[in-house]
């Protein structure tokens, strides 16, 4: 876990850091010359943000081994910070890797002090059989070092494709497979003849990386939205269960009890009564019991008194039994009024 930012600024020691030189013979940028002066510069690197990787912010140990490489090669601190990355090997193990361009750059600085001239190659077969030898001569010695790299269809089989059928490491293997090959045998001609150049330093393709681990903190917008849903859920259930807010189930029952279509136990029970042509016990809404003994309720309201409304509608529709619309006809309006 990151260390507080607050914190980590308490501790650094600002009289020494005014004593760190910009502008180091090394062409670093930063002199640094001592190991405290390492400490306060990678304590400064640390709380940096967006300046350098997410895995880099909070924690100073790595920045200082940022900062110790970037002494050694005589690189900015921050330019070997910007080309770190973390790999999540196969085995499970996680180790800090480095990118193509860093490792090139490092190579860059460190021919002219163990090479006489430029480190250069050339290329042998075409197509899948392409093959690049890299070559140079060390300082004292007349004959040159080489290094022949596997052919391009080798190299390809052993890094393998990914999902979208791109090359695993670099997409230079299919775009531009010469200037691939030439950044492949020159990290590997250093290392076979120069290892302390590039002692520790690995790129993706070093590595037989299961996945590049994806160090990006969750977003606080995913622990909102489950919030969110939570909260959305209690309100439901709080709706149904007080009958606030909107219920389809409740306005269907409310349509259907004003329309006169009975629903559940008392629609069973009609319906029974109905088929058997006898006297069925029938409830109505209040809970009042059918003593007619025709299976039909006797409309009686609070205190036995009839329901006139409902007598009305019984009455309507005797007199409407012979309508075209009893018999299941529908006529617009405007077509009944021309009938009339």
């Amino acid at each position: 876990m990151a260390f507080d930012p607050a914190k980590i600024e308490e501790r650094i020691d600002h009289a020494r850091t005014a004593d760190i030189e910009i502008g180091g013979d090394n062409g670093s940028g930063i002199s640094i010359k001592r190991l405290v002066d390492a400490m306060e510069v990678a304590k400064l690197i640390s709380l940096s943000k967006m300046a350098i990787p997410q895995f880099m912010r909070g924690e100073p140990g790595i920045c200082y081994a940022a900062v110790v490489r970037a002494v050694r090669w005589g690189i900015d601190p921050y330019f070997v910070a910007e080309n770190m990355f973390i790999a999540k090997l196969k085995g499970g193990e996680e180790k800090v890797g480095f990118q193509a361009q860093l490792i090139n750059s490092i190579i860059n600085l460190a021919t002219p002090r163990i090479l006489t001239g430029k480190l250069r190659c050339r290329y042998e077969g075409e197509g899948s059989e392409l093959r690049c030898i890299v070559y140079g001569t060390p300082k004292g010695e007349k004959e040159p070092l080489e290094y022949v790299t596997p052919t391009l269809a080798a190299i390809i089989a052993h890094l393998g494709r990914n999902e979208y059928g791109k090359v695993k490491g670099s997409p230079l293997y299919d775009l531009d497979p010469k200037q691939q090959l030439w950044y492949y045998g020159s990290k590997n001609f250093i290392r076979r003849w120069f290892p302390e150049v590039l002692g520790g330093v690995y790129d993706p393709e070093d590595h037989e990386i299961a996945q590049m681990k994806d160090v990006t903190p969750e977003p606080a917008g995913s622990k909102i939205k489950e919030l969110v849903a939570r909260l959305q859920d209690r309100k439901l259930k709080h709706a149904k269960k007080t009958r606030r807010g909107f219920d389809a189930d409740h306005v269907t029952r409310e349509v259907n009890k004003a329309n006169g279509i009975k629903e559940g136990k008392d629609h069973e029970q009609e319906k029974a009564a109905t088929a058997g042509g006898g006297s069925a016990e029938v409830r109505d809404d209040q809970g009042n019991a059918d003593d007619r003994g025709d299976g039909k309720p006797d409309h009686a309201g609070a205190g036995g008194v009839p329901d006139q409304s409902s007598g009305i509608a019984e009455a309507d529709a005797t007199s409407n039994a012979g309508a075209p619309e009893a018999q299941g006809e529908i006529f617009p309006p405007d077509r009944k009024k021309a009938d009339e």
